[in-house]
């Protein structure tokens, strides 16, 4: 599947990126998520399946995710 605009669904493999493991991956290792680092769209991968396909979000749309996490406004055990 191509990257499209109007997709949220990509395997398009950016170059020059670098991907981050979650840091929850060390105590729940089934439940490992991947995000690239610099890249927008903002790409978030399964760490299990690394070839698979990617979701894709705007960089602003995954900054206001991770500030909601981070102040607790997410129940983290349900996404």
């Amino acid at each position: 599947m191509a990257e499209h605009s109007d997709s949220c669904v990509s395997d398009v493999e950016p170059r020059g990126v670098s991907w981050r493991k979650s840091s929850v991956s060390t105590t729940q290792p089934e439940a490992c998520l991947e995000a690239t680092c610099a890249a927008d769209p903002m790409l978030v991968r399964d760490s299990k399946d690394q070839l698979g396909p990617r979701l894709a979000f705007p960089r602003r749309a995954w900054n206001v995710f991770i500030a909601e996490l981070g102040a607790s406004r997410l129940d983290r055990q349900t996404l």
